[in-house]
This record gives C-alpha cells, sequence and structure tokens, in this order.
C-alpha cells in the first residue's frame, strides 16, 4: 500500500469516528475490526484506491447508518442520553467556576478600589497600620 493511499484511509477512519453519535467499547472494536478488513481488502488488491474501497465499503456515513441500523435501539438510546447527562454536569461545572472567578474578581476589585479612594475606611478596619 503506498503512502497516499495510506494518508487517505486514515482520514477515512477518522472521518468514520467523528460521525459515530457515542464512542464506546462496542464502537471501537467495530471500528478495529472494520479498519482490519479494509486493510486486507488493500493489501489484496495492488491498484486499490479510496474510490475502489469506498465502492466496496461504502462512504463514511454509510458505513455509520450502516452500523446505527444494526445496533439495538435502547442501547442507543442509553448511551445517547448518558452522553447528553455527562455534557451538561461539564457544562454546570465550567459555569460554577466562571462565577467562581468572577466573585472573586469582584472582591479584589472592591478591595483595591476602597484601599485607594476610601482610605480613613482602610486605617479603621485595620486599626491605624
Amino acid at each position: 500500500m503506498n503512502g497516499k493511499l495510506s494518508r487517505e484511509l486514515s482520514s477515512y477512519f477518522r472521518q468514520i469516528r467523528l460521525l459515530m453519535p457515542v464512542f464506546t467499547r462496542r464502537e471501537k472494536q467495530f471500528l478495529r475490526m472494520f479498519r482490519e478488513r479494509v486493510l486486507a481488502f488493500a493489501e489484496e488488491n495492488e491498484s486499490c484506491d479510496l474510490p475502489a474501497v469506498i465502492r466496496r465499503f461504502g462512504t463514511p456515513r454509510d458505513v455509520v447508518s450502516d452500523y446505527l441500523d444494526a445496533m439495538d435501539t435502547s442501547d442507543l438510546f442509553h448511551h445517547l442520553s448518558a452522553w447528553r447527562m455527562i455534557r451538561r454536569v461539564i457544562i454546570i461545572i465550567m459555569l460554577l467556576v466562571i462565577l467562581t472567578v468572577e466573585i472573586q474578581w469582584g472582591m479584589v476589585e472592591v478591595s483595591r478600589y476602597i484601599c485607594n479612594h476610601h482610605p480613613r475606611i482602610v486605617t479603621t478596619l485595620t486599626g491605624g497600620r
């Protein structure tokens, strides 16, 4: 297999991976086995190129569509809802971190303002030091 086909196949497999709505152990195994089948096909056919691979196995969208059609619907819904929950938790954590940083920054700015504009308050609070 030549270098050009190798690069094209890497891109082909990457596109399949990116189109997968979930990527669990099962999908990793499917992609590994699919990659082996495609590479064996490319090795057996000396004049193999990407269009020949697509004619034989389908476009990345076709491959993912066929895989999802064969997948149990309840498993797919379960994985999608789990991913949705994980995304929500991550977003909530990120928002809490941003809110905490903003509050801390605001407190620093208020204390700077008080120190620069109201020295009597600072003197009173620190006991005259």
